[in-house]
């Protein structure tokens, strides 16, 4: 099939005063993209690593720099990427902790998100044990918001 027998669609003017064309893709002979291939990626470019998540939740009114204060204290780890956005605190194995705390208005709970790189179960498991050395640490109401 040669360029000139591809039908096109005709778009109004755009904004420097000249209109463009683009291919219509109606005819079926055409191949289309396969929408469950993985994009490309540009040159230079490594895959993002995916991050699984595990969520505990403490029922208590506490402020997201006192909560991540406790956090790092109950684990002995510093506090890491302080005045930025998304501050953690790192736990073992790699994984890392962060505070959520509840939008304007709403009332607590405090969540603690608990992310890996490993997989869903490594993130559960760090989230289970900082649960625990927390609530030793605190005496606070956490409970786990995942399935095992």
């Amino acid at each position: 099939m040669e360029c000139a027998d591809i039908p096109r669609v005709r778009m109004p003017r755009c904004g420097f005063g000249h209109s463009h064309s683009f291919p219509a893709y109606r005819d079926r002979s055409m191949p289309r993209p396969d929408p469950s291939s993985p994009l490309p990626r540009p040159a230079g470019r490594a895959a993002e690593p995916v991050e699984y998540c595990a969520t505990i939740v403490v029922d208590s009114a506490v402020t997201k720099l006192d909560a991540l204060a406790i956090l790092a204290l109950a684990v002995d780890r510093p506090v890491r990427a302080q005045r930025t956005p998304r501050p953690y605190v790192e736990l073992d194995g790699g994984a890392r902790a962060e505070i959520e705390i509840p939008k304007s208005g709403e009332p607590p709970p405090l969540a603690i998100d608990v992310y890996s790189t490993v997989s869903h179960d490594h993130a559960a498991v760090q989230a289970l044990r900082l649960m625990a050395a927390l609530e030793q640490y605190t005496g606070w109401s956490i409970r786990p918001d995942f399935e095992l």
